[in-house]
């Protein structure tokens, strides 16, 4: 198990001729404990999650739940909880609204799902600023309650997140019975998309990309019962954990992926203003350090305003750390990475004094790398390369002139 806290990862292969390009790295951050909290509308409608996510009494069982209900909220502190569910509790005050809006859009995991006391107005206003409009990417429509004598049936979607059904087609994710769910409508873009949905093509799962955190929405009730009014058997299908575990090892591989960056690019960091007006330094995989300008923006999704900078000295592959500092204390310390395309062998894309810096150091520190084969060396090595393809044309036709002038001996000798 790994300590709590920021890590990196390098994967090196063996020096060759290009070694500047035979290292990629990875960081990311290990919490204590995957801590999420559990916000229920009504007794019991948080159980299937909290099972699906503490399936064990193991004390070391990585993930920690804590379940509250819905007047408890705003005297929560969100940043302690890496997610944030709310399981049937569908009346958000502005505060509320406010409050979960910020926790997403800085990274944190949402999930939403209907239950007794559905609200589709208030669940718009937390989905969207302005009325009809999809700035978390879905709008909640009609409460569908389908004939109980013909369930709807499941299919799995074309999402990622979906791979682990669609490889294993008897999982029995296709029988899950669904009696009521709520209509969903998906902005068609990039960032919302259904996993599963029901025969009828209405979305039943998705996810949505917001900001630097993720949404999750069911459609219909996880609760748990027997009822012959219930809305699915969606929380105590066998496929449940599964999904729930594979949505969020996706959701944790994305962001994973969002402290990396290709060289030649300029990534744009953002950070909260809750320090106050703050200085920004990166060290770069060479050891230099350089100060920063920063610049601030109202977020689109929170309506709160951030600092935002550009990373415009990207050119070594490696680690860089960056540090941010108000009235003169870190307040915050975090790592991005540099890699070169995964595709191929583009030192192009480094600066001529960058790649000039990288050839002429000895090969001593994992961040830097050096390319054997030096500029001034490739360019004499062109020029000799093409005398020697001058002199082997020249030398295929003088041999080609022997042999015809032979044949023509050999013919007029015959006669």
């Amino acid at each position: 198990n790994l300590d709590s806290g920021s890590h990196q990862v390098e994967a090196r292969l063996d020096d060759d001729s290009l070694a500047i390009d035979n290292s990629r790295w990875i960081v990311f951050d290990s919490p204590a404990k995957f801590r999420v909290l559990c916000v229920e509308g009504s007794p019991g409608e948080s159980v299937a999650l909290e099972t699906a996510l503490h399936p064990t009494e193991d004390p070391e069982w990585p993930v920690s739940v804590v379940t509250i209900n819905e007047s408890q909220v705003e005297q929560q502190e969100l940043t302690e909880y890496e997610m944030v569910a709310f399981c049937g509790a569908n009346a958000f005050t502005r505060q509320t609204r406010r409050l979960l809006r910020e926790f997403v859009s800085q990274g944190g995991i949402l999930l939403v799902t209907p239950g007794k006391n559905l609200d589709t107005k208030s669940l718009n206003e937390l989905y969207a600023l302005v009325v009809e409009e999809f700035d978390f990417g879905i709008r909640w429509g009609n409460l569908i309650r389908q004939d109980e004598s013909v369930p709807l049936k499941v299919r799995v979607a074309n999402h990622r997140i979906g791979e682990i059904f669609r490889s294993n087609p008897g999982s029995g994710v296709n029988e899950i019975p669904v009696f009521e769910y709520v209509e969903l409508e998906l902005k068609p873009d990039e960032n919302s998309g259904a996993v599963l949905e029901l025969e009828n093509g209405s979305p039943l799962f998705a996810f949505s990309s917001v900001g630097d955190g993720v949404l999750l929405t069911f459609s219909t009730s996880l609760l748990l019962s027997q009822s012959e009014e219930r809305w699915s058997d969606l929380g105590a299908w066998p496929s449940f954990l599964p999904l729930i575990h594979e949505s969020l090892k996706y959701v944790l591989e994305s962001q994973t992926k969002n402290g990396h960056a290709t060289l030649g690019t300029t990534p744009e960091r953002r950070v909260s203003m809750k320090y106050g007006p703050l200085e920004v330094e990166v060290k770069n995989p060479a050891g230099v350090v350089r100060p920063y300008l920063l610049d601030s923006q109202n977020d689109l999704y929170s309506g709160q305003r951030y600092i935002y900078w550009l990373q415009q000295d990207f050119k070594i592959p490696g680690v860089y750390y960056v540090s941010y500092s108000a009235q003169g204390k870190v307040v915050e310390n975090t790592m991005f990475v540099g890699n070169l395309r995964v595709t191929e062998s583009d030192h192009r894309l480094i600066d001529q004094s960058t790649l000039e810096l990288l050839t002429n150091e000895q090969y001593t520190d994992a961040s830097t790398g050096s390319l054997h084969s030096k500029p001034r060396h490739r360019n004499w090595f062109t020029v000799i390369l093409l005398l020697t393809l001058t002199l082997m044309l020249f030398e295929l036709k003088m041999n080609s002139r022997q042999s015809v002038g032979s044949l023509g001996r050999t013919g007029v000798s015959n006669d």
